[in-house]
């Protein structure tokens, strides 16, 4: 056990794949003896327990079926602001690391970690140190963008509208889409962007070179 994890422990498992959450709780019940583990399925559910029961530690999947992770990330920063939270991802993409960062997450680790590496991630963000998953903070580092962060031709025509100030309805009007369409497409460039509003993404374009001017 880390020494600078302190028992018993309140641990709270928001993820929807049960093996992984099973594994995880299992790996904690046995190197951490004496905590409490509980684990749900969805965002919801992690917010009504939290609501009733304190706890020390959040583990916290990115791929919730009611609700985009870092947007729970958010919750939790605002309704908890002293609550430890460690973001499970399968992914190592870098405009999502960046999300999840801002988000306030303590550290990130990846589903195919080490019981070694899973228990020193707990042991950081307990302690109020950063933990980043070695593959993650490798993606960091890289200057050349994920495959899946590179915007589409038609978000580029959708970022150019953006520029000129027009409305996600001008902006279905001018290139023959629905506005559900639109909104999706914006969603997705926040995404990959790494950022939260229309000014941002703007920014973000202009230093990434899709905007010019």
């Amino acid at each position: 056990m880390p020494d600078s994890i302190s028992l018993p422990l309140n641990i709270l498992i928001i993820d929807d794949h049960r093996m992984f959450a099973d594994a995880v709780s299992g790996l904690v019940r046995q190197q951490l003896g004496g905590a409490s583990v509980h684990a749900v399925n969805t965002a919801v559910e992690g917010l009504d327990y939290l609501k009733q029961q304190p706890c020390d530690l959040v583990l916290l999947d990115l791929g919730l079926p009611d609700m985009d992770g870092v947007l729970v990330l958010e919750q939790l920063r605002a309704g908890w602001p002293g609550l430890a939270v460690l973001v499970c991802t399968g992914e190592v993409r870098p405009a999502v690391l960046r999300r999840v960062l801002q988000g306030g997450a303590g550290g990130l680790i990846t589903k195919n970690q080490s019981a070694e590496q899973v228990l020193e991630a707990i042991d950081s963000v307990l302690a109020g140190r950063q933990y980043l998953a070695p593959e993650a903070a490798q993606a960091m580092q890289s200057r050349e963008p994920h495959a899946a962060d590179v915007l589409t031709e038609r978000q580029t025509a959708i970022l150019r509208l953006m520029q000129d100030g027009l409305t996600t309805v001008q902006i279905a009007e001018q290139l023959f889409l629905s506005p559900n369409t639109v909104k999706t497409h914006i969603r997705l460039m926040f995404e990959k962007l790494g950022v939260r509003n229309r000014v941002e993404c703007l920014r973000a374009a202009h230093d990434r070179g899709y905007l010019h001017g």
